[in-house]
C-alpha cells in the first residue's frame, strides 16, 4: 500500500551485489509512490566498459565518482516531484575503490552531493544465497571479477560499515520484509497516512 508524506525523501540503498539492493529499491519506490534512480546513470552507460577495463584504477574511480555526482543533481530535481530512491550512491564509490587499493582521502560530506535522508546497507552474509542471487548476471570485465573476490568483497564491507549506515541482513527475508524494515526504521509507520490504492 503506497504510503503518502509532507515531504519528498531522498533514500540511498547500499551494498554488495547480490544483496537485493535493486529490487528493494524498485519496491519501496512503489510503496513510496517515488522513482528510482539507478547509478551509473544512463548517460554514462556508453563509456562504462572502457573505465571498467581501465588499467587505472583513478580513472575507473572518477568515472564512477563523476556518475554519482550527475546522479546527485538529476535526483535533486526529482525529488522535487517525489520521494527518490537510489540504487546505489558515493558510499558504494568510496567503498569499492577503496577495497581495490586505490589510496583516497576523500570525505563524502565534502562533496557537493545532496546528502540522502537515510542510507541502508543491505548484506547478505550466506554467500551460497548471495551468489544464487547473482548466478543469471554476467561478469563483463576483469574489475567486476575483482570486485567479487572474497577478499576484496570483505574489504567492501569493512568499508561500507565506517559510514555507519544501518544494515539489514537480506539472506532469510523477502524484499517486501526488508521494505517493511526500511519503513520501520525511518519511522513511517507512525507519521503517515496510508492510502488505500487506487
Amino acid at each position: 500500500m503506497p504510503v503518502e508524506l509532507s515531504r519528498n525523501l531522498l533514500i540511498a540503498i547500499e551494498g554488495l551485489d547480490g544483496t537485493g539492493k535493486s529490487t528493494v529499491a524498485c519496491l519501496l519506490a512503489k510503496r513510496l509512490n517515488g522513482v528510482v534512480y539507478a547509478t551509473p546513470p544512463p548517460e554514462f552507460v556508453p563509456i562504462r566498459k572502457a573505465l571498467d577495463s581501465s588499467r587505472s584504477l583513478s580513472a575507473r574511480f572518477y568515472y564512477y565518482l563523476s556518475s554519482v555526482c550527475y546522479a546527485g543533481a538529476e535526483a535533486s530535481g526529482l525529488r522535487e516531484h517525489s520521494h527518490v530512491i537510489l540504487d546505489r550512491y558515493v558510499s558504494s564509490t568510496i567503498a569499492c575503490h577503496k577495497a581495490l587499493g586505490l589510496h583516497i582521502d576523500i570525505d563524502a560530506t565534502s562533496l557537493d552531493l545532496p546528502v540522502p535522508d537515510f542510507t541502508f546497507l543491505l548484506t547478505a552474509p550466506n554467500e551460497r544465497e548471495r551468489r544464487r542471487r547473482i548466478r543469471s548476471r554476467a561478469i563483463c570485465s576483469s574489475s567486476d571479477r575483482r570486485v567479487d573476490e572474497p577478499a576484496i568483497r570483505a574489504a567492501m564491507m569493512r568499508e561500507f560499515r565506517r559510514f555507519g549506515f544501518p544494515e539489514i541482513d537480506t539472506t532469510n527475508i523477502t524484499a517486501h520484509q526488508v521494505v517493511d524494515t526500511i519503513i520501520c526504521q525511518i519511522g513511517l509507520t507512525n507519521q503517515v497516512v496510508l492510502r488505500a490504492p487506487s
